[in-house]
């Protein structure tokens, strides 16, 4: 869903106050085309499997896909931040 959040220009906060079938007839109002909430799900992972096959010919592999050890073990620094 946040693919298809990102590709609509939504924000995500927003995103929660209304369905992906809003938004699918949202979009078709303002298009002309004929919209879905399935076919906003299909889009949204066909981004996913572009993105994805576009990091792995990047170099990317499946260990990328976590965030450094440090992230999980070390402590978070105090502030208003």
């Amino acid at each position: 869903m946040n693919a298809v959040v990102d590709s609509l220009s939504v924000c995500k906060f927003a995103f929660l106050g209304a369905s992906i079938e809003e938004y699918a007839h949202a979009l078709a109002t303002a298009t002309g085309e004929g919209y879905t909430g399935q076919g906003l799900s299909k889009t949204g992972e066909r981004i996913v499997t572009l993105e994805r096959r576009y990091n792995k010919e990047n170099g990317f592999v499946e260990a990328d896909d976590l965030l450094p050890e440090r992230f999980y073990n070390e402590a978070g620094s105090s502030g208003g931040g």
